[in-house]
């Protein structure tokens, strides 16, 4: 789920969500919005950094 949030193509990522949950593109932007602002960040980029200084993700997993 974390690399979907993170993926550096935000279309795709959007779409990977979508089928994931079975939600709309819109909800999945308005989820990802929610999490953005809850961890303080205001884009994807930021939130892949803050999720590997935050140790839920490492470089190993990207493998």
């Amino acid at each position: 789920m974390i690399r979907l949030l993170i993926a550096d193509d935000q279309q795709l990522a959007r779409e990977g969500l979508r089928q994931l949950l079975r939600i709309t593109a819109g909800t999945v932007k308005i989820h990802v919005s929610g999490v953005l602002s809850k961890i303080g960040v205001h884009t994807r980029v930021q939130a892949a950094i803050h999720a590997y200084r935050s140790g839920l993700v490492s470089s190993d997993e990207e493998k």
